[in-house]
């Protein structure tokens, strides 16, 4: 007898969650029309400015599983860490027309961490490192599919062809 009311307990309790994930998929269904909207929510990032999150690793002080102190040792230094604010340099119009780049796509080295990217610039092909610069355009990042490269100030997304 116990185990026929045991069986029945449980069989709710698996119902229960099976409900219970079958309404959040609906709900989801329903209620996702609007996620493509901008939400008044978000916040406004600041083109004039980079902030850069730092923090400062300190030796320890403490065992963790012990709790006994290890140093005592007193920096007259201020541990506060300081917020950076680097400006954003303007972009600076000058006379120099954008070369036409071509990504090709990049090969990685076993030994070496900085990839070789292939890059066509005024129709004239180019295997360089990344954050090398070729005739005034520095090979800034690698993202997926498509390379980050500044020409004079300038910064522009080149997708894989």
């Amino acid at each position: 007898m116990k185990n026929i009311y045991l069986n029945r307990f449980l069989f709710v309790v698996v119902l229960l969650i099976w409900g219970v994930l079958i309404y959040k998929i609906v709900n989801v269904n329903t209620y996702g029309v609007g996620l493509n909207e901008p939400s008044k929510k978000r916040k406004q990032i600041q083109k004039d400015s980079i902030y850069l999150d730092t923090f400062i690793l300190k030796e320890l002080q403490r065992d963790p599983f012990f709790k006994k102190v290890l140093n005592k040792k007193k920096n007259n230094k201020s541990s506060k860490v300081k917020k950076k604010y680097f400006p954003v340099l303007s972009k600076n119009k000058t006379n120099n027309k954008l070369p036409s780049i071509e990504y090709l796509g990049y090969v990685m080295n076993v030994k070496s961490k900085i990839p070789l990217v292939l890059v066509r610039i005024n129709h004239k092909l180019y295997k360089e490192k990344l954050y090398t610069t070729i005739k005034g355009v520095y090979l800034k990042k690698i993202i997926t599919d498509t390379l980050l490269v500044s020409f004079s100030g300038n910064e522009i997304l080149c997708k894989q062809e």
